[in-house]
């Protein structure tokens, strides 16, 4: 546009400098057909460039702005792909520890089989030789004739004592067996009546010996009609 304009100015100052005497009547008719000419085209080129250069400006604005869009979806992008590889790099975390898991869980299951069974063939073991006090107790108690010997009160209270408490015992390892057996699932319950009074009584005989030793007296009172 500034060239246009100083070609324009240019030629109608050379036009204007000019001698009248150079220009004929029909030579200056044309002379003033060209001047109109040249400023109606600067016109036009006037009117043309301002919305063009105005245009340009709004293209080169948008230009920018999708640049700077293009650059912001760039680093969207990367920063979206470190968070997907983020996100592998976890699952695969996961997946070990998961793996890891299952690994100390199948240890652990193991150690559990293995405490069952070693619970499960100690019981056994004590039971045997427990049976086997309480069958010979038993007959002591029973029939004492069968060894050539007469009990004594006191020895007949002793062996009261280590009969109940082998029954004790007994009881023990058949609990310890049950809860074997709660923990593999396999446990079923019988219901039956008791008699109160008589666990009562035996518990107290188990450890009346304690307090016999420390010189106290343990009394148990005891209801007739207790279920």
């Amino acid at each position: 546009m500034p060239a246009a304009g100083a070609a324009v100015l240019t030629e109608t100052v050379l036009y204007l400098l000019l001698p009248s005497t150079a220009f004929g009547g029909d030579r200056l008719n044309s002379t003033i057909l060209v001047l109109i000419s040249v400023w109606i085209t600067a016109g036009v080129i006037a009117a043309v460039h301002i919305p063009a250069r105005s245009l340009a400006r709004t293209c080169l604005s948008q230009f920018e702005e999708a640049s700077l869009l293009v650059d912001e979806a760039r680093q969207r992008r990367a920063e979206l792909e470190a968070t997907v590889e983020n996100l592998a790099q976890a699952n695969r975390q996961l997946i070990l520890a998961n793996e890891r898991v299952a690994a100390l869980r199948a240890v652990a299951e193991e150690a559990q089989r293995l405490k069952t069974t070693f619970v499960a063939n100690v019981s056994h073991e004590f039971r045997t030789p427990l049976n086997m006090i309480i069958g010979l107790s038993d007959i002591m108690l029973r029939s004492p004739e069968l060894y050539g010997v007469r009990l004594s009160p006191r020895m007949r209270e002793d062996l009261g004592i280590v009969h109940r408490n082998c029954q004790h015992l007994s009881r023990m390892i058949t609990d310890v067996l049950d809860l074997t057996r709660a923990e593999a699932g396999r446990l079923s319950l019988q219901k039956q009546l008791v008699d109160l009074t008589e666990i009562i009584r035996d518990a107290v005989e188990e450890v009346k010996p304690l307090t016999t030793k420390k010189g106290l007296e343990l009394c148990v009172l005891v209801a007739d009609d207790l279920p």
